[in-house]
């Protein structure tokens, strides 16, 4: 091809290029330059309760956690600017190092709270939360609004059209844990939250032992799954993990795990097959979900948060696939009068 030839062709594409950027910059004019989700539901608290989580900018960023994050973990932190200022910012220290920040700019008293939020790289979010009694006083509608002002830009106003998509299951999650914070009052005390599986890949071992010594062998479990760790080059993800099942009046069936985070690279059947047969590789099932409730104190305390747990599920009729189990986030209790602090994990779908 001489280079007439090639101009022409170059003439030709570039063309055919700059009529895409033209058509797609016209289509774009059609669509609307707000994008718009929302989400809807029924809490079983009285309209009060929901009210105050909705002002109280400290319950807002504890329950709104599952949409920022899609997760509660320990690598989100939140900044308050102190009293008489209905903000706080967040920081989630991952590796994308996201961060944003929360204002309340209206409050009509038990019917509508209106915000703005705000993070970097996106415009400006607002929106608003409409709450109203149900007729028994006993639960209260509510539904979520989100508005993405996305101007005249036409990589925004496509944006928009997957709004609902992008950040729709976000808000479920959300409002499942505020549902969960607002029907507290049945659940003895206890902060219950509703959250995606914390982590999915587990190493566990499992033995059988009286009660009283259950605690011990906790401790001996945790250290031989540790060097376990270090022979195959495995990450630990989270603090260790412990399920107790009861077997007879004195013995029960203890199941210890370490959230793990497997090379890249590796396979699960070869690395499950080259663990010794007292040690498995148990991965979590994606999409699951969890009740949580935190506790701290003596470990013979525990018991408390598994009270409460089944009660909340009793109410709301959740039905569960597994039992129970317990994460340390400090320290392994050593007998029941140790001071741990604790989080217990309840399966639900």
């Amino acid at each position: 091809m001489n280079f007439s030839g090639m101009m022409r062709w170059l003439k030709f594409l570039l063309i055919i290029l700059i009529g895409f950027c033209v058509f797609v910059f016209l289509f774009s004019l059609f669509l609307p330059s707000v994008g718009h989700t929302e989400r809807a539901g029924a809490i079983a608290a009285p309209l009060d309760t929901v009210m105050v989580r909705l002002t109280d900018v400290h319950h807002l960023a504890r329950w709104m956690q599952g949409w920022s994050t899609d997760s509660v973990d320990q690598s989100l932190e939140f900044q308050f600017p102190g009293e008489g200022q209905p903000c706080f910012s967040w920081l989630h220290r991952g590796l994308s190092q996201r961060r944003g920040s929360f204002c309340i700019t209206h409050i009509i008293p038990r019917r509508q709270v209106d915000y703005r939020m705000d993070m970097p790289g996106l415009p400006p979010i607002t929106g608003h939360f409409v709450l109203a009694p149900a007729l028994d006083g006993q639960h209260t509608w509510i539904k979520w609004t989100m508005d993405l002002h996305l101007g005249w830009w036409p990589w925004w106003k496509y944006y928009g059209v997957m709004l609902d998509r992008l950040v729709g299951p976000g808000m479920e999650h959300a409002l499942g844990s505020l549902k969960a914070d607002c029907e507290q009052a049945d659940t003895m005390g206890y902060q219950i939250h509703r959250i995606p599986v914390p982590f999915h890949v587990i190493l566990t071992c499992a033995d059988t032992v009286l009660i009283s010594e259950k605690y011990q062998a906790l401790q001996r479990a945790y250290r031989a799954l540790q060097q376990q760790l270090a022979r195959d080059g495995l990450v630990q993800q989270a603090p260790v993990i412990a399920q107790y099942l009861p077997l007879h009046d004195s013995i029960v069936e203890i199941h210890v795990g370490i959230p793990v985070q497997p090379p890249i690279d590796a396979d699960p059947a070869k690395l499950s097959a080259r663990l010794p047969s007292w040690v498995h590789l148990l991965n979590m099932p994606a999409g699951g979900y969890v009740l949580v409730a935190s506790q701290k104190g003596p470990a013979s305390q525990i018991p408390g948060a598994y009270h409460a747990l089944q009660r909340y599920l009793e109410k709301q009729h959740l039905q569960s696939p597994a039992g129970p189990w317990e994460q340390y986030l400090n320290h392994l209790p050593a007998h029941d009068t140790s001071l741990v602090e604790v989080k217990v994990y309840w399966p639900v779908y």
